[in-house]
């Protein structure tokens, strides 16, 4: 505001009242500058906290994908290998199914041997499982049984008396077809 616009609005004014009243608005200005300059600041400190926290929000929001990827990935590869070690256990167990062995450590032998060897399962039989049970029953046939046939023992073990003769321990196997 200047003076001349002063006299004109108001013309009786004196050039006193016109220095007062010019003293006082160039205070309330000062005081409208200052709160602005304050308020500027304010919402520049603001601005830079909310970059700030933006920023680090991200780097967590990354952090915790990352983790969470990794988490995933890993209930994934579990889940195959339960999957791999199911379809093993089907197949093996169909596989072996006919198999007669002379223990049971025998049967735990063959089956560690079997999935150590990580033949690949198709359609829920072994690929190359008639292979393995020939290299096998060849490197070790006192594992497996005769496959249908009767036993004959005749060291008098408990489970065959000695008293009984090959011969007999046939006709016995036979007649209890």
């Amino acid at each position: 505001m200047k003076k001349d616009e002063l006299k004109n609005i108001i013309p009786d004014i004196t050039g006193e009242q016109i220095d007062q009243l010019m003293k006082l608005h160039g205070a309330d200005i000062e005081r409208h500058k200052q709160q602005i300059a304050t308020l500027t600041a304010e919402r520049d400190a603001a601005a830079e906290k909310y970059h700030e926290a933006a920023a680090k929000l991200g780097e967590l929001d990354t952090e915790y994908k990352a983790r969470a990827e990794a988490a995933e990935r890993t209930a994934a590869e579990k889940l195959d290998g339960m999957q791999r070690e199911f379809e093993f256990q089907n197949a093996a167990r169909a596989a072996m199914a006919e198999i007669e062995f002379s223990s049971n450590a025998a049967r735990k032998a063959f089956e560690t041997e079997l999935r150590a060897k990580n033949l690949p399962i198709q359609e829920g039989k072994i690929i190359g499982f008639d292979e393995f049970f020939a290299e096998a029953r060849q490197a070790d046939p006192g594992a497996f049984g005769l496959m249908g046939y009767p036993v004959i023992k005749d060291s008098g073990e408990i489970a065959h008396p000695p008293s009984l003769g090959p011969r007999e321990q046939f006709a016995e196997w036979f007649n209890s077809l």
